[in-house]
């Protein structure tokens, strides 16, 4: 309903307000871990109420493993960063993923990344009231098996948000459930090179009657540091 609505508006109002500081957040010699900190006090210190879940910082080659925990790996030039991210508001969830280069990325990653951002539109594109819930994930996974990362999305496009992170709406190809307006829902594919490093692009969606509209921002271009 509205409340709920609004209440996971300003969760992803506070997570994107944080996306927009992680470049100022990272140097050479950083650590995951300590990103990852930084992530979740400033979460709070906006107003959050808690993380929607543990904080992903991962750089260079651990970016190729979607569900990572920080360590102790410094950042370094060259080095692709991801970050997976979000905050409770009054109990409601906000899930969002950005990616960066700090510094000059490999050819391939920046090809990646590309691929990802298109693929991640196509599937957004799919989102509307009646709409076959399989449909986003068929749509982004066609152009990523396309061409010379298929077999490199490796999960589901995405997943219902709630009071819970991840709720029951489940979008994957096989998927027979059917998108109404007010559900929320990531949209979040990715692509993953072991040993290079991985590319996800993820926002919290809402579903409308003519279409879907992104909770969560931040530019989705690429951003080299």
């Amino acid at each position: 309903d509205e409340k709920e609505i609004e209440a996971t508006r300003k969760a992803c109002r506070i997570s994107s307000k944080v996306a927009g500081e992680i470049p100022g957040m990272l140097k050479a010699g950083i650590t995951e871990k300590e990103v990852a900190t930084m992530i979740d006090n400033r979460m709070r210190e906006l107003g959050g109420t808690g993380n929607a879940f543990d904080t992903i910082a991962a750089f260079g080659e651990n970016a190729s493993q979607p569900h990572y925990s920080p360590g102790d790996r410094k950042l370094k030039s060259g080095d692709v960063a991801l970050f997976d991210f979000g905050t409770k508001y009054d109990m409601y969830c906000s899930d969002m993923t950005r990616t960066v280069f700090f510094g000059e990325p490999p050819a391939v990653l920046r090809r990646a990344y590309e691929v990802v951002r298109e693929a991640q539109q196509l599937g957004f594109e799919k989102y509307r009231d009646g709409a076959k819930a399989c449909e986003a994930d068929i749509a982004a996974r066609d152009l990523i098996d396309s061409g010379e990362f298929k077999g490199r999305f490796i999960h589901s496009f995405g997943h219902g948000i709630g009071m819970e992170v991840h709720q029951d709406i489940s979008i994957y190809a096989k998927s027979e459930q059917i998108l109404r307006t007010g559900n929320v829902i990531s949209a979040e594919p990715g692509i993953y090179l072991p040993g290079i490093g991985g590319i996800r692009i993820e926002d919290t969606c809402l579903v409308k009657d003519d279409g879907a509209e992104r909770l969560t921002e931040f530019d989705r271009d690429i951003t080299v540091i």
